[in-house]
């Protein structure tokens, strides 16, 4: 019996990962040895969909959460690469939701799984995040949103004597493993001083 069990949130990213062939692994290998490390995992899966475009975005993006567990688990609990990749090749063999490959060597994916697992940039990449979001409130990303609005005079059915612009950003953040949104209003002098 394994001392892992794979979560159902990992089960997608695990049967992309284990219905490839050995020419996709290899191609999957290089482009994630390519990555330059970034704290951003989007800026990662930007790097590799434009190296493997017979790949889905979703489906990568499915491998690439998946890949940052096992770098996750191996520094949570400062297992040996060896000690993860065991565990989890018979976590997948326990694993009746997760359909093996017609040649399904498990050999052969216990060695890719470690040469993830060893490849520098994605170890400082997960460490990095990791260490980023330790925060109770980390940014996802910003937008500044414009209106214009009417002022009219004393006869409202007149037409407006000016117009008013008004400026909304718009912060998106991770609060407690839900992503979450707050906005505020500006006016141009307020754009200009966070644009400094």
């Amino acid at each position: 019996m394994s001392l892992f069990t794979i979560p159902k949130p990992y089960y997608s990213g695990f049967q992309s990962l284990m219905d490839m062939d050995a020419t996709t692994q290899l191609a999957l290998l290089n482009a994630l040895s390519d990555v330059k490390p970034s704290v951003r995992i989007k800026n990662i899966l930007d790097q590799l969909s434009s190296k493997l475009v017979s790949i889905l975005k979703p489906e990568l993006s499915g491998m690439i959460d998946t890949i940052g567990s096992l770098f996750k688990l191996r520094d949570s609990y400062m297992l040996a690469t060896e000690q993860i990749v065991s565990g989890i090749s018979l976590a997948i063999m326990e694993a009746d939701d997760l359909i093996k490959p017609a040649k399904w060597d498990s050999l052969r994916f216990d060695q890719f799984l470690t040469q993830i697992l060893n490849i520098v940039a994605l170890n400082i990449t997960f460490k990095a995040t990791q260490v980023l979001t330790d925060h109770n409130n980390v940014f996802l990303s910003s937008q500044v949103l414009t209106d214009a609005r009417p002022v009219f005079g004393i006869d409202t059915k007149e037409a407006p004597n000016s117009f008013l612009i008004i400026h909304t950003l718009k912060i998106e953040f991770i609060s407690n493993g839900e992503t979450k949104e707050f906005f505020v209003a500006m006016d141009t002098s307020d754009l200009k001083e966070i644009q400094m």
